[in-house]
């Protein structure tokens, strides 16, 4: 299985593609991937995420779960803030996660003292 620090590599480049227009709020998602074809675990898959003029935004999550392949399905994800911090997803997001994770799949979340924690 791939390091924590591996996944946050993914979501910090993730990060630097990120297009948040309006908000400012920039936001990477990395994650392996279990499943597939060979049912086996794909390296590091990434989202970020864009917004536009008119006010459409797509979030990292959602950019992220898009890059599923068929029967893919989501092992181990981190989602992070510009700053080297992981955020909650959105409701809309959380269902997204869910409905495409594996049974076992965990998501890397902070807890207090600048521990993290799957």
């Amino acid at each position: 299985m791939l390091r924590t620090e591996t996944l946050k590599i993914g979501a910090t480049r993730a990060i630097k593609h990120a297009t948040p227009f309006l908000s400012n709020f920039m936001v990477g998602a990395a994650a392996t991937v279990v499943g597939g074809h060979f049912r086996r675990i794909r390296p590091v898959v990434t989202g970020k995420n864009k917004e536009v003029d008119n006010g459409v935004s797509i979030h990292a999550e959602e950019s992220l779960v898009s890059k599923l392949r068929k029967h893919e399905l989501l092992h181990r994800i981190i989602i992070m803030g510009e700053h080297g911090l992981p955020v909650a997803p959105c409701g809309s997001c959380r269902d997204a996660l869910i409905t495409y994770a594996a049974p076992d799949a965990k998501v890397l979340v902070a807890l207090a003292e600048g521990k993290m924690e799957w």
